[in-house]
């Protein structure tokens, strides 16, 4: 008996038997993500990502903590983060955080700013909210909340997922894509989030920013909010732009309102 023990032992320590006990735990966690992937397996993806890459980053955010805090000083005082009101999960009111390109006083923050700007860091923050579960690292374009009201309601699907740092357009957007086909195709991608197309569309843009590509996959949605596109279509005012920055932000009541999350 203590024969048989001793060889099981043996077994259980050769290293083939330990390589080959640690491919199938992986390949049991990768398949219960990949199926639960909708429901629980894309938030501990987007966790354990941007925890990740926040401490890989964390020099970064240390001498842009240095170097912001210094210019923010010199032109006038102000805060290192900015934080924008937007639309989020459920089409709830939320704040995403970015780098403050400017003082309180409007002052621009010169090279610092430049720099941010021109090395794509601007939005480098978005991955504490990614953390905290406010962002997903791909999901639909973050919108601003005074979009919410002129968004169709057909579109409504694209708020089941959370909005992402990540346009998940990368394999299926056009320059020439419409701010409504945009919504489509987050729509078509927010019911089904698929693990395998999530790393697919992560790898495919990272090789991209490597390489300098920037290619356009948001159409006339790259670079603007909902309202600008539909003041420049005429379809509506620059006062209604204006009325629904302010109800966006104060409401009814005229008091500020508080971001659910």
């Amino acid at each position: 008996m203590s024969d048989i023990l001793l060889a099981a032992t043996g077994v259980f320590a050769e290293t083939w038997f330990i390589a080959m006990f640690t491919v199938l735990a992986v390949a049991i966690v990768i398949f219960v993500l990949d199926v639960n992937y909708k429901y629980f397996g894309k938030a501990v993806m987007d966790f354990l990502a941007s925890l990740v890459c926040i401490i890989c980053t964390s020099p970064v955010f240390m001498v842009m903590a240095i170097w912001g805090n210094k210019a923010i000083k010199e032109h006038g005082g102000g805060r290192l983060f900015t934080r924008t009101l937007c639309i989020g999960k459920g089409g709830k009111k939320m704040y995403v955080r970015s780098y403050a390109l400017e003082a309180f006083n409007g002052e621009y923050l010169g090279p610092y700013a430049d720099s941010l700007k021109s090395s794509h860091l601007v939005n480098l923050p978005r991955f504490l909210d990614v953390f905290a579960g406010r962002l997903s690292i791909i999901g639909p374009k973050v919108l601003p909340l005074h979009d919410l009201g002129y968004i169709p309601e057909e579109y409504d699907a694209r708020f089941s997922a959370r909005p992402g740092m990540l346009s998940p357009l990368a394999f299926v957007g056009s320059p020439e894509m419409k701010y409504e086909d945009v919504f489509a195709a987050e729509c078509r991608y927010a019911k089904k989030r698929e693990m395998f197309r999530d790393t697919g569309i992560l790898f495919r843009t990272l090789i991209n920013f490597t390489r300098g590509e920037n290619a356009n996959t948001q159409g006339e949605s790259r670079g603007k909010d909902y309202c600008e596109i539909l003041l420049e279509r005429g379809t509506i005012t620059q006062e209604d732009v204006e009325t629904a920055i302010h109800d966006a932000r104060y409401g009814s009541s005229g008091t500020v309102l508080k971001p659910t999350r």
